[in-house]
């Protein structure tokens, strides 16, 4: 397919890179992942950008868990006024197609996402209101609002973001992912400016264990920034698992944020 303008290469025309996220190119969508994690001790590393590490009222472990098989998954907030929020789910389906579904809140009951869907993967939830709980996307039981174990928990949105913050994403079948790269911010450290962040990209591929890395990064507290661009860009097969992990924190009390920007691009789109 050629690009407007001319030129068939992404990345490499301005009005493709506008019209792809606009959803303008069949086939072609620009997508954003970013993730915080507030509160990273050296206890707690490795730990993916996520809240899994941030403590209550927080539930889930500082290693993002992922679905091994399609379940239903539930929705509920720490706080029994939640009832009049509508939040938008999006993941993949039993057959790793994107599936957005909305659920309206009630309080600390949990409630299904959908009637008969079930999720492989959640990577992103949106409230259309301010929150004033925590809420938790997950699988199995839950008590007070929150899933009974962290390892049930598959998204969490803190109180007073209204939406996820996860460095995590799955890429949809029959799509590849071209990922431009990714950036990082470290928000706060303890300790001296010579105290030092390890972050990894890390990328699964399907029928795959291992997370392998693919970038590391060295953030000191002195130097809060670090970014990398790909060019050509990182190509990332359908179903794999990508996130941003902190492998490594010389002192406790790390606030991290991370994003990553991809393409998806559908299987004979270009």
């Amino acid at each position: 397919m050629t690009a407007p303008g001319g030129n068939s290469k992404i990345g490499q025309d301005a009005a493709y890179q506008l019209a792809g996220p606009l959803g303008l190119i069949t086939g072609v969508s620009g997508f954003n992942k970013f993730g915080r994690a507030r509160d990273v001790d050296t206890t707690d590393d490795p730990a993916t950008i996520w809240p899994g590490s941030d403590g209550a009222p927080v539930v889930g472990n500082s290693l993002y868990t992922y679905s091994a098989s399609a379940e239903a998954h539930y929705i509920a907030s720490t706080d029994a006024g939640d009832t009049t929020q509508t939040v938008t789910v999006q993941g993949l389906d039993a057959d790793w197609n994107v599936q957005t579904i909305e659920v309206s809140l009630n309080g600390q009951t949990r409630v299904r996402i959908g009637s008969t869907e079930t999720f492989i993967r959640v990577f992103r939830a949106s409230s259309d209101a301010a929150l004033a709980g925590t809420v938790h996307v997950g699988v199995g039981t839950y008590t007070s609002g929150s899933p009974d174990s962290a390892n049930d928990v598959r998204a969490v949105i803190v109180q007073g973001s209204d939406q996820t913050e996860q460095a995590a994403y799955s890429i949809p079948d029959g799509y590849s992912g071209l990922l431009t790269g990714y950036h990082l911010s470290l928000n706060r450290i303890s300790g001296s400016t010579t105290a030092q962040v390890t972050v990894t990209l890390r990328v699964r591929e399907f029928g795959e264990t291992a997370f392998k890395v693919k970038a590391t990064l060295n953030l000191r507290a002195a130097d809060v920034d670090g970014s990398r661009l790909y060019d050509p860009h990182l190509v990332i097969p359908a179903k794999a698992d990508i996130e941003l992990r902190v492998d490594e924190v010389s002192a406790n009390d790390v606030d991290i944020t991370g994003e990553f920007d991809l393409w998806l691009v559908q299987d004979g789109a270009l």
